[in-house]
């Protein structure tokens, strides 16, 4: 079993690892090539960023490896997911169950395990580089990785999620909605991240492994809907 989650564009390399013996994937240090050849302006327009995040962005790209700060992924993305575990308190057990089976989808890097070293970067699926489309680029890549998982917990978003669009095993879905005034159902983006983050804490916290555990989370009101759920397609609904 796998559980699989989206980075952040938001990063941090406070703390950075004194490590620079890193040996990075081809298809990761082709990327790193390909923007850094990029001008200014060219990153500017498909990267859509100016002013200090753009300076920023060419900063990191520009730059040599070693004179990169590094850091474990899991301790570098600063996201809403991410800001809801507890890294510091997960005793060994916890951890290893994280490390087992969290596993990060990355445009930079492909497939992350959480202990996986990486540098900063900032590239999602939806820009296109010169010649490049990124999902069929990793795709081969992910395929393989995950061919042989029989299960997978997908808490990634639709930008990520999809890809893993050839795996043939059983993907569990699992969404989060909110009762509108006219008692409808909408998506409030903010609170749903915060519910995958508050989810994964959840699994590792539990260590879960039997599936029907997870319909028993609950956080600020969201409780599993057994009406609209289905086996592969958990809901979870906070009521007004």
């Amino acid at each position: 079993m796998k559980i699989i989650i989206s980075p952040s564009k938001t990063m941090s390399f406070i703390d950075e690892l004194t490590e620079k013996n890193v040996v990075l994937k081809k298809e990761t240090l082709k990327l790193y090539e390909t923007i850094r050849k990029l001008s200014k302006d060219k990153i500017s327009l498909i990267f859509k960023i100016k002013g200090k995040l753009l300076e920023e962005t060419i900063n990191n790209y520009k730059s040599d490896f070693s004179d990169k700060p590094i850091k474990e992924a899991i301790r570098s993305y600063t996201g809403v997911v991410f800001e809801q575990l507890n890294l510091n308190i997960y005793n060994n057990s916890q951890l290893k169950y994280m490390n087992d089976h969290l596993r990060i989808l990355s445009a930079m890097y492909g497939v992350l395990s959480p202990n996986d070293l990486i540098y900063p970067y900032r590239l999602d699926m939806t820009i296109k580089l010169p010649k490049i489309s990124l999902y069929k680029y990793w795709q081969e890549i992910v395929d393989d990785y995950f061919m042989n998982e029989e299960v997978i917990i997908n808490l990634a978003s639709n930008e990520f999620s999809k890809m893993l669009k050839n795996y043939s095993g059983r993907m569990i879905n699992i969404e989060f909605y909110e009762e509108s005034d006219k008692l409808e159902l909408k998506v409030v983006s903010y609170n749903a991240k915060k519910c995958r983050g508050k989810m994964l804490d959840f699994l590792i916290k539990n260590q879960i492994e039997d599936l029907d555990l997870i319909k028993e989370f609950s956080y600020e009101n969201y409780i599993y809907s057994e009406n609209l759920s289905k086996p592969d397609n958990l809901i979870f609904i906070r009521h007004i």
